[in-house]
C-alpha cells in the first residue's frame, strides 16, 4: 500500500533512550487520565491514574500509578488500593466518590515519588517510578480550567494503617515484587 509521503531516517534524531524515570522527590502534580477497566489478567477492576508534573524541571512529564478496586484472590493489593483511592480523593480535596472518574480530573496534588530498582520479566533489572504518598497541594498551581474537584470542602479523616510525614497512609508493598 503506497501511503504517498517518502521519510529518510537519516535526517532525524533517533530515540536514544527509552523511558527514564523522575528522580525521587516531591513533585505537584494535576490528574489528567484515570479511566477505570479491567485489571491485566482480567481478574478485578482498577483506576489506571496518569499524574502530570506542572512546575519545576519535570515539567509536563507523567506518572501513573493503578489503584486496584477489585482483584480475585488479592484481597491486602484491594484493601491497599482502597486506602490509596482515599488518600487521592483527600489530597486533592474530593472525599467523596460519586462514581464519574471525571470527579478526578484537573485534581492537584502532591506525590512523593520514589526511585527503585526491579526485576524485569525477562530477568534483567530495570529502573522505575513508585508513588509512596499522596498529599493536599501547598502551591499556588490552579485547578485546570471547569474543573470543580479542589473546591469541596475538606471532611478529616485519620488514616488507617502506616503513615508518612504528610498523614497519608505508605505503600505496605513498596519493593517488593
Amino acid at each position: 500500500m503506497n501511503v504517498g509521503f517518502n521519510f529518510d531516517a537519516n535526517a532525524n534524531d533517533v530515540i536514544k533512550s527509552g523511558y527514564e524515570p523522575l528522580e525521587s522527590g516531591d513533585y505537584i502534580v494535576r490528574i489528567t487520565k484515570c479511566p477505570f477497566g479491567p485489571t491485566s489478567d482480567n481478574m478485578g477492576q482498577q483506576f489506571s491514574f496518569e499524574f502530570t508534573v506542572i512546575e519545576g524541571p519535570y515539567a509536563k512529564r507523567t506518572v501513573r500509578d493503578n489503584v486496584y478496586w477489585t482483584w480475585s484472590g488479592h484481597d491486602s493489593a484491594v484493601e491497599f488500593g482502597h486506602r490509596k483511592l482515599a488518600s487521592i480523593l483527600l489530597a486533592i480535596g474530593h472525599p467523596h466518590f460519586g462514581g464519574d472518574t471525571d470527579e478526578f480530573l484537573g485534581g492537584v496534588l502532591t506525590i512523593k515519588v520514589k526511585k527503585e530498582e526491579y526485576t524485569k520479566n525477562d530477568g534483567t533489572t530495570g529502573v522505575r517510578n513508585n508513588i509512596s504518598e499522596y498529599c493536599p497541594c501547598e502551591s499556588s498551581a490552579p485547578a485546570a480550567p471547569n474543573t470543580v474537584v479542589n473546591s469541596i470542602p475538606q471532611t478529616p479523616s485519620a488514616p488507617k494503617g502506616p503513615v508518612l510525614g504528610g498523614g497519608v497512609p505508605v505503600n505496605p508493598f513498596a519493593g517488593r515484587r
